[in-house]
């Protein structure tokens, strides 16, 4: 009998496991850098930056994020409401990015990808490339359109990626709006007080100091510091349902899009065991599913795209693809399962 075997096996499940950790740390420093990256997004918005000093900063995380050979980006430039390249990396790429959006405005998948709020990849004219166009929108704008070419398949991208995707532009297009506020603020308060230098008014001009000082805090307050408000904005800009459950299955928190799938309010369904959205043998099984997890740390779902069956308030089964990612946040574990639904 070879006794080298069991040895053997014990091996290589330390060497898988070990592989499966490195890659989940990759994933947890980039998470890191992206988050700190994100405030330095909202920090600039303060400072008067261009829109170009907003692209340098994601343009590594993009990169990353699926290898893309191309990176540019369109904006929405007032009066016309027209949309402008304004960068695009490599510059040398700059005249082919103009001829391609130009070729996907004829085809009306430029119009239609600006509804989709998520990334929509397309062929080029050519049919040798991809292009993923994702619109860059606040809740109260459009602001313009991401633009990038790959020459890899984009359909073998994880769908985390492209999840992480959203989240980095969608607070890109948040900073440079924010940033066009803060430019307007200054530009106003500067023409009240060359207005308020030419009257000669003292009294008239400590009042409307106050005042212009008053509104502009406020601007600031609301559109600057609101990171509540830009947050839960950003979750539900997010087109794909997002639950988030500790260790014990406990729903913490969900976005709109999760609500509107499962039929549920959100004050239905924080609190209560993630079970509620699924139908049998699952809901029997999650329990053990969670256990044997933090027993043995193996699973073969953790980061994995699987179709799965959900269930609406209703009682309705769901056909859903799911993506669940593992996080270890004040002191303890919460699972993130990113839904959405199979399109037939």
């Amino acid at each position: 009998m070879d006794k080298r075997e069991p040895g053997q096996d014990d091996l290589n499940h330390l060497k898988a496991r070990n592989q499966y950790l490195e890659r989940t740390n990759r994933w947890y420093f980039f998470a890191l850098e992206l988050l700190s990256t994100l405030g330095d997004l909202h920090r600039g918005t303060g400072l008067g930056e261009e829109p170009s000093h907003y692209f340098r900063t994601v343009r590594k995380y993009l990169r990353w994020l699926a290898e893309f050979q191309t990176l540019s980006f369109y904006l929405v430039k007032e009066p016309t409401m027209e949309f402008e390249l304004v960068d695009c990396h490599p510059v040398e790429d700059t005249e082919g990015i103009r001829q391609e959006v130009a070729h996907q405005i004829d085809r009306g998948t430029f119009a239609w990808a600006l509804r989709q709020n998520r990334p929509l990849s397309v062929t080029d004219r050519q049919d040798r490339k991809q292009l993923v166009l994702h619109p860059l929108v606040t809740r109260n704008r459009v602001v313009g359109m991401f633009v990038a070419r790959s020459r890899h398949d984009l359909q073998k991208v994880p769908a985390k990626q492209f999840t992480f995707l959203s989240i980095l532009l969608n607070n890109l297009s948040f900073a440079i709006e924010n940033g066009l506020l803060f430019k307007k603020i200054v530009e106003r308060n500067r023409l009240l007080e060359h207005a308020m230098a030419r009257s000669g008014a003292e009294k008239t001009e400590a009042s409307s100091s106050r005042n212009i000082r008053d509104e502009a805090a406020n601007d600031i307050g609301q559109e600057l510091w609101g990171t509540r408000v830009r947050l839960n904005t950003l979750m539900g800009s997010i087109p794909q349902g997002i639950v988030i459950i500790d260790g014990n299955g406990t729903i913490e928190t969900c976005n709109p899009a999760a609500e509107k799938i499962f039929g549920f309010q959100p004050e239905e369904l924080i609190g209560q065991a993630v079970t509620a959205l699924m139908p049998e043998p699952y809901r029997t099984e999650h329990a053990s599913y969670l256990k044997k997890y933090f027993d043995t740390g193996t699973s073969r779902i953790i980061g994995m795209e699987r179709q799965v069956q959900g269930m609406h308030k209703d009682g309705t089964l769901l056909d859903l693809k799911l993506t669940i990612n593992e996080m270890f946040v004040g002191g303890g574990w919460r699972f993130l399962g990113v839904f959405d639904p199979v399109r037939t």
